[in-house]
């Protein structure tokens, strides 16, 4: 499953980075990634982290759900790393990808863990603590959202999360 899931990343991202003429180097630099690590993703070498996927996407100008596998239904869904190297939670993708007008992750981190770096896009968030306890941060502002609680916020704005206490969340993202 993950090499299907690797290719079909890597597909769309060469695509999509050659529908816009634009090179390989120049759509890494934007991206925040080194262009070696572009081309193992684009040759399905590598399953890219979820931090990575939203960099592409920023960089192409495209929705990060566009350059994923439509999931939903009774299917698997999609695993992923939300940031590497580093502690940093783990990511499934439940339902959306390609076509979705929205996308719902179910986020587990450990104590300690980070996004590793701001994710910024287009739509709104809606996340549910299930467990434990979780620090927002968006700017200058810091929201904890403990168990039981929710959040919506515009993912417009450079936000990102880390784990306080052993955490689970339902996060829902609009397009």
């Amino acid at each position: 499953m993950t090499d299907e899931i690797q290719r079909s990343i890597g597909a769309a991202v060469r695509a999509t980075r050659a529908e816009r003429g634009e090179s390989m180097r120049t759509v890494a630099e934007r991206a925040g990634i080194s262009q070696p690590m572009l081309s193992k993703v684009e040759n399905a070498q590598i399953l890219p982290s979820l931090t990575t996927v939203y960099g592409l996407a920023a960089a192409l100008e495209v929705p990060a759900a566009s350059l994923l596998p439509a999931v939903g239904g009774a299917g698997e869904p999609l695993h992923f790393v939300v940031d590497e190297p580093g502690p940093a939670p783990t990511a499934q993708l439940l339902s959306g990808g390609a076509g979705a007008s929205f996308h719902v992750y179910v986020i587990t981190g450990r104590a300690g863990d980070d996004d590793g770096r701001d994710f910024q896009h287009p739509g709104q968030e809606f996340v549910y603590v299930v467990s434990g306890v979780a620090h927002l941060r968006r700017g200058d502002q810091v929201d904890r959202v403990a168990a039981g609680e929710s959040i919506t916020y515009d993912g417009a704005v450079a936000h990102r999360w880390s784990v306080l206490e052993d955490a689970r969340y339902l996060l829902v993202s609009t397009s």
